[in-house]
């Protein structure tokens, strides 16, 4: 027993001895002292940061997606030519995939954030309506491409200074989009 005693005594003597400190030990200490005291925070701004970029996303791409479908495109179609419609989609598109992306990292950032404020420990209704909301949101992607590539394709296909009549089944998958959206955002309203 004497031998452990000796050893405590040692490496208490070896931590109250005054080392010099360099400043990559300063620098690690503060980091130790602020990460005990705003660790918990600084997870929740980032979570708040992560949300925020989420949610302004949701809004930008499903906000295009509704104005567009139900609201330009009609409006538009009765005054431009097949040529400038494309010109017009084409860009639009490009838009709505980058917001498409941020959704997706932004929503997979939040998911581990929630995972690693709850000890990585997440309960089955949340990952119930995550999944379930993830679904969804692929249902809309699904739509929202079948709807995009069909009306480009029929604006590709018409001659370029006609007036265009979208058939009713590319107007369906607009529809869809929308609807799979509405239950997207009711879906986000349980997490």
């Amino acid at each position: 027993m004497p031998h452990a005693a000796t050893s405590q005594q040692n490496s208490n003597k070896f931590q109250e001895s005054k080392l010099p400190l360099t400043s990559g030990k300063l620098i690690f200490r503060f980091w130790i002292r602020w990460k005990e005291h705003h660790g918990k925070t600084m997870r929740t701004y980032v979570e708040l940061i992560m949300r925020s970029i989420h949610l302004t996303a949701a809004i930008l791409w499903f906000g295009g997606v509704v104005f567009s479908t139900l609201i330009t495109l009609p409006i538009i179609r009765q005054h431009l030519s097949a040529q400038k419609l494309l010109e017009i989609h084409n860009r639009f598109r490009h838009v709505l995939r980058l917001m498409r992306d941020m959704l997706l990292l932004t929503g997979g950032i939040v998911i581990f954030i929630v995972a690693w404020n709850s000890g990585m420990k997440l309960e089955a209704q949340y990952m119930i309506y995550s999944a379930a909301k993830l679904g969804a949101f692929a249902f809309m992607i699904l739509f929202w491409g079948l709807y995009s590539s069909s009306y480009k394709r029929h604006l590709e296909t018409a001659q370029p200074d006609s007036r265009i009549i979208v058939p009713r089944h590319i107007n369906v998958f607009g529809h869809l989009t929308l609807f799979s959206g509405i239950i997207v955002f009711a879906l986000a309203m349980f997490l």
